[in-house]
This record gives C-alpha cells, structure tokens and sequence, in this order.
C-alpha cells in the first residue's frame, strides 16, 4: 500500500494505523517539498525469532537502514527547506526580481554575492542567457585552481587546517600519495592531531602504505624537532586537530603551533557547506594558501564555494570526491563547478 503525508512521521503513523506494528517498509521518497511518499506492505509469513538470536541480528539491521533513509531523507527536506528560505530571503532583500539572482541563489549561493555577481557581469539591454554566459564566464575565472600544494620551488611546509569531520587526514594521505607516487616527490608526514584518539596511528598507517616518514608532533617544540629530523624532505605535510573555526582560540593555537615556521594553511572545507558559513572561513584558520574541498561527491549544491573563491583570499587547490587513497583527489574543474552552481 502506498501512503502520503507531509512529514516521514505522518506517513509512517499511517502505516501503523492501518497496517498494525507487522507493516514492513518496503520505499520511502520524497515527491517534493513537505511531501512524502511511503511504500508498505505486511509480511505473509512472520519469520519466527530462533533462539540463535539470527533473526534478531537481521530485524536489527534492517532497523538501522530504515533510520538511515529517514535521516537521509530528513537531511534531503531540511536542505530543499533551506534553499526555499534563501529564496524567499532575496526576495525580501530586494534582488529576488532577477531571475539569474535567484537561479544563483537555488544553487546556493549567498543573495548578497549573488546580486553583485549578477550587477557587474550583466550588461544592459542584454538577454538573460547573455547574462548568465557573462555570469559563469566570471566564476569560470575565480575558480580557476590554485598551484598543486606540491608545486613549490624548494622545501615546502603544508598543514591542513580545518574543522573536525572535513577529511583532513583522508585528504592528506592522498596528497602526500600522489605528490610521493604520481610526481617523484620526497614526502614526509607530520601527526599534529595527538589529542584525537587514533589519529597518529592513521596517520602512520598511511604513511608506512605510501612508504614516506612520518612523525607526531605534540607541540611547537615537537614540530620544530620533527621539521628538523625531515630536513632532506620537499614536500611536509602536517596533520593538525580538527576545531572549530567560530572561536578565537582555534587561529591562536595555530599561530603558536606554526610561528616563526614558513607553513602554509591549506584549508579543508565540505563541498556543501553554507554559504554563510563559508563567508570568513579563511581568515578564521589564518590566511590561506590556498583551499581543499571534501566531499564533493556528497554535495548537493555547491554555491557556497563561490564567497570562498571571490572574496580574493585563495583560490582552491584540489577537491576530494571520495574514499580511496589516492585516487579521490583532483584538480578543480572551473567549467563543472560553474555548471554545479548554475545548474
């Protein structure tokens, strides 16, 4: 039986009305904003629970999938939710009447820096394609990537700095892997992270895997000791705590670990982190080198990169797409991050 409701909640209350505590959830979707569609049925033949508790194990599990399309879908209504805000928030602002400010805007782009993305490339008297082709001609060029953070001329210091969940040592074990494999690179490895239980030890698998040194360092002291000890090293990559960036202490704490050194901060941000979010996020891990973005295969809209890479600070450097070490690292491609947030 198929059954529609508002909320997951609704529909599933349904479900149990009609159906009893035996109805078995065979789909959930979404048909759109604020409605759910939820495919139910009851088991014929109740499997009967053996006392091997395997039954047990399998009800178990397919509890915890039902959790996960519901926390799937719930994340999926609370993002088109939000989209429909920062809509109807440019309208209110004044720049909704534009519709390449609210197709920039669906994509999720900040209205304020939609609207002035939109001024200064839109011509008068022009089309609204024309406008849009001069719009992502604009982005094509603040996405234009940064130099690989293994280009450098001589020894280079890399640390990734960024919040805890971004994937900053997945995305350091593909870059040390790649820079080390793919470009001949001699590669050492810095754990900074010795508060997070585990962290050197990932780390240090990862490092024995590409074959490169690798070294903890809890401390300035430890840091200066390990960067001495990797002297012959060109490219060092440094694995740093995961912490927020909405606090003071989490710049000072980088300032103290890294001062006096020549470390560039590379910063990790998720593909599809809020554009308000992303407004000042730079400068609160200190200036940038350049940026990483993760995730990107999990992003459903990537428009919040666009206040990144046009507030003039940094430019992106290498997305993430993936698990695999090192094959989930790439360039940025201006042309598909453009049509992402046009799309």
């Amino acid at each position: 039986m198929t059954f529609r409701a508002e909320t997951l909640r609704d529909a599933l209350d349904q479900v149990k009305t009609l159906l009893g505590p035996e109805a078995v959830i065979v789909e959930t979707r979404e048909l759109g904003p604020r409605r759910i569609e939820v495919l139910a049925g009851v088991d014929p033949e109740p499997q009967v629970v053996r006392r091997d508790g395997s039954n047990v194990q399998r009800l178990e599990a397919e509890l915890a999938e039902a959790r996960t399309r519901i926390q799937r879908l719930e994340a999926e209504r609370a993002m088109m939710e939000k989209r429909r805000r920062s809509l109807e928030r440019a309208l209110q602002d004044g720049h909704g009447g534009d519709a390449l400010v609210a197709r920039l805007v669906a994509g999720g782009v900040a209205p304020s820096i939609a609207a002035r993305l939109v001024a200064g490339a839109s011509t008068h008297g022009a089309t609204e394609e024309e406008n849009a082709m001069a719009v992502a001609r604009t982005l094509a060029g603040a996405f234009e990537p940064a130099a690989p953070v293994w280009q450098r001329k001589g020894r280079s210091i890399a640390a990734l700095v960024g919040a805890t969940g971004v994937g900053k040592t997945t995305t350091l074990a593909k870059l040390a892997a790649e820079a080390a494999l793919q470009h001949g690179k001699k590669v050492a490895v810095i754990a900074a992270d010795t508060g997070r239980i585990g962290a050197v030890e990932q780390v240090r698998t990862f490092a024995d895997l590409i074959g490169v040194p690798c070294l903890p360092a809890r401390n300035a002291k430890e840091l200066r000791d390990a960067l001495a000890k990797l002297s012959s090293s060109e490219l060092i990559l440094v694995d740093t705590p995961g912490a927020s960036p909405w606090v003071d202490e989490t710049r000072n704490s980088l300032d103290r670990l890294f001062e006096g050194l020549p470390v560039e901060r590379h910063v990790c941000v998720q593909a599809g982190t809020a554009a308000r979010d992303l407004s000042d996020i730079g400068e609160r891990y200190g200036r940038p080198s350049s940026y990483v973005v993760t995730k990107l295969d999990e992003a459903r809209t990537v428009g919040g990169l666009v206040g990144l890479v046009t507030d003039g600070m940094a430019r992106i450097a290498h997305v993430t797409n993936g698990h695999r070490v090192p094959d989930d690292l790439a360039r940025p491609r201006p042309a598909a991050l453009v049509q992402a947030v046009l799309s």
